[in-house]
């Protein structure tokens, strides 16, 4: 297969002011010379890490708005039409961490919440952005899923059905744009961002996970290597790949062990599985 060429090219990506987005748009701004187009819904982050980059005028432009407001995307859509910014590719990387519960301890807004945030957008950003993305010869439409699309276990109901959907609506649209569009989906496991920010853990829960996780950074440059060999599935982490490969093995043991691992842990940010 031929291999993605990054340079120059015309770039939309969701929450590209923190977490995996944020370095993501470094190295697309500083290796590749890309043009950016950020969504993200904190201005001020997003002028401070503007500030950190060589050569900040690749970010040619950014829009404010919750990611899953339909109605943004449209907006966005006609805006990129109206000032000639016709993207190669869009890298959806978005996305919310509700606290690690159980369904019983959840409300049904709270899921709805995650469902909108973690799939819908993606289906929004398709809907709207895609005709546009087409037009372009390296056509490429990206989704930052998770570990959690490919293994289950308790206390994550809601985020990992939002992941899920997510990776099954992007393999789904990758059959059916065959060549036309390039389309990936990016499975990390845990990373080390401000995702974390609405768990309610003690600082030994925090230091605990931080040890654990892969940094933003690694998880970055590993997407842009899956991105140019136009990887269909990529699984990022060694934790990540060692749940997805004893799911496959056994997956409901795998789900069990997890499960028990997480309630005798006697972290404070597991008390509710």
């Amino acid at each position: 297969m031929t291999k993605l060429d990054l340079n120059n090219k015309k770039i939309v990506i969701s929450g590209f002011s923190s977490g995996i987005g944020k370095e993501i748009t470094k190295i697309l701004v500083e290796k590749y010379n890309c043009q950016i187009y950020g969504i993200a819904r904190d201005e001020n982050k997003i002028i401070s890490f503007i500030k950190t980059l060589k050569n900040p005028d690749n970010i040619y432009n950014y829009s404010l708005f919750d990611v899953s407001d339909e109605d943004s995307w449209i907006a966005l859509a006609e805006k990129l039409k109206e000032i000639g910014f016709l993207p190669d590719m869009l890298i959806n990387c978005a996305g919310i961490l509700p606290k690690f519960s159980s369904f019983e301890n959840s409300s049904s807004k709270e899921l709805k919440r995650v469902l909108e945030v973690n799939f819908l957008s993606c289906v929004y950003s398709a809907s709207h952005l895609l005709p546009l993305i087409k037009k372009s010869k390296n056509a490429s439409f990206v989704n930052v899923s998770s570990s959690a699309s490919l293994v289950t276990f308790a206390g994550i109901s809601g985020y990992s059905a939002s992941k899920s959907a997510l990776k099954s609506f992007s393999m789904c649209l990758s059959a059916e744009m065959g060549k036309s569009v390039y389309v990936g989906c990016i499975c990390p496991g845990f990373t080390n961002t401000d995702i974390f920010r609405n768990q309610s853990g003690s600082e030994k829960d925090f230091k605990l996970i931080k040890r654990l996780s892969t940094s933003p950074q690694k998880v970055a440059k590993k997407t842009v290597k899956a991105i140019i060999k136009k990887k269909k599935l990529k699984v990022i982490g060694y934790d990540a790949r060692l749940m997805s490969f004893f799911y496959k093995l056994c997956p409901n043991l795998t789900s069990k062990i997890i499960t028990k691992i997480l309630k005798k842990s006697g972290l404070k940010i597991f008390s509710n599985v």
